[in-house]
């Protein structure tokens, strides 16, 4: 832009474009970041890896992770986040400027200060200077390093002796040097392995969120320092303790990414040694399986289920002792067969009632006073040993409401397009003829008038 003394991005990107020969391929598949690999001379793929942040935004994902970095099968995601910057503003270092200038003649933006958690120079140790406006990007460094806030010195030296920052800075450069993603999946049963040692939470919450296991976003606050985490993920500052925080906690649990690559990569710097260990854990993760492969349970008919009941008392939690390999199927068949799980001991008042019911045919009075103080367990009994006619009985509730009411044409509604103003009505015959009049009429004045004339 500045060479050709243009200031509109868009314009620059149209010159590239006709200079390309690609200016009538719409935008989704001729990205920005294309049309600079093709000006600077490169290949898309290693333009991608060595002048975008995409690399280490997308180096833990579910997405497409069999195609590299840059890949021209992925056009649309390098077109939707090629120019997404890893962290807001624009970080740079006073001495690597003016050296870069005195050297080269110009200076340069550095991707290695834009990574995120580094908030000091790795080659001169000292701390970097921000631009809060984005478009700072546009410029060279020596125009702006003069208006850049430059950060504390004590808290940056602080945090350079942080080994756990240096594990998680170790691993973004380790990730982003690498020409394809890590799958998710292995990832997450990479955590795992370390995690369940630690007794983390490696598995959803079907409640409020609340916890009373150790929590890896627990435990990250506890590891990290907080006004550095907060740089990263932002919504730990109000994070409650003991209450699961899920685009931190699910990288333990979810297939599909669950938060920022960074997340994972603070995860990784967290629970391993060192990063090489991280990286191995991974890739041999993604050479094993996740899970065992089930066997399928084998069809359990009724015959051999009342059998194994009636081995085993008839109560369901022995019967589950017995025969755990295909304990679900068989409980299936004794719920559909009406025949419930019986209280151990068969002195039990309930089941002498049962018995009295179902054996000898007695009244259900005298059932009832034969159960005792055990009457809800008895008719809990009932219930479950009546399941089927009361399943048949809803049926056939259904089937008659069906009958009685015929079925239900679904019309729609044009009453909200209408109010809204988004319906246009067709015009009425009379209608058009009249606005026809009131056309013509108008066009005899504008004939007639001093204006048209002269």
């Amino acid at each position: 832009m500045r060479f050709n003394g243009e200031t509109d991005e868009m314009v620059t990107l149209q010159l590239i474009a006709s200079w390309a020969g690609t200016a009538d391929l719409p935008r989704r598949r001729n990205p920005a970041i294309q049309l600079l690999s093709a000006a600077a001379g490169m290949d898309l793929p290693g333009f991608v890896r060595d002048h975008t942040t995409l690399p280490l935004r997308r180096s833990i994902t579910s997405y497409l992770t069999d195609l590299e970095h840059g890949s021209r099968k992925n056009l649309e995601l390098i077109h939707c986040s090629g120019f997404r910057l890893n962290r807001p503003a624009a970080y740079l270092c006073h001495d690597c400027v003016w050296e870069d200038f005195d050297f080269h003649g110009r200076s340069y933006w550095r991707r290695e200060h834009q990574t995120p958690g580094l908030f000091w120079c790795p080659k001169h140790r000292g701390p970097l200077s921000v631009v809060a406006d984005e478009t700072a990007f546009f410029d060279p460094p020596t125009q702006v390093v003069g208006r850049a806030a430059k950060l504390d010195a004590n808290w940056t030296d602080d945090l350079q002796q942080n080994p756990l920052i240096g594990r998680f800075l170790e691993l973004c450069g380790l990730l982003i040097d690498r020409p394809h993603p890590y799958p998710v999946t292995a990832t997450r049963d990479a955590l795992r392995i370390v995690a369940r040692p630690r007794q983390l939470r490696c598995y959803p919450s079907k409640g409020d969120g609340s916890c009373s296991e150790p929590l890896l976003s627990d435990a990250m606050l506890d590891a990290f320092p907080t006004d550095w985490l907060v740089q990263i993920v932002p919504a730990l500052k109000d994070k409650q303790r003991r209450t699961i925080f899920h685009p931190v906690d699910g990288v333990l649990w979810n297939a599909t990414s669950a938060s920022a690559a960074v997340v994972y990569i603070l995860s990784l710097a967290l629970l391993f040694n060192s990063s090489d260990e991280a990286d191995l854990a991974i890739r041999g993760a993604m050479c094993s399986p996740s899970t065992e492969p089930r066997a399928k349970s084998k069809p359990v008919g009724l015959g051999d289920a009342r059998a194994k009941y009636i081995g085993a008392g008839g109560n369901h939690s022995k019967l589950r002792r017995m025969h755990s390999n295909e304990w679900y199927p068989l409980l299936k068949v004794l719920q559909e067969a009406g025949l419930p799980s019986l209280p151990q001991g068969h002195t039990c008042s309930a089941v002498a009632a049962a018995k009295a019911f179902f054996v000898d045919s007695a009244p259900l009075d005298h059932c009832l006073a034969v159960s005792g103080d055990a009457r809800s367990t008895f008719e809990a009994l009932l219930r479950s040993a009546g399941q089927p006619l009361a399943n048949a009985l809803v049926d056939i509730d259904r089937q008659a409401g069906r009958v009685a009411l015929g079925k239900k044409r679904s019309r729609g509604s044009l009453d909200i397009l209408d109010q809204l103003g988004l319906l246009e009505r067709p015009e009425t015959d009379a209608a058009l003829q009249a606005k026809g009049r009131q056309t013509l009429r108008a066009g005899n004045r504008r004939i007639g008038s001093p204006t048209s004339r002269a």
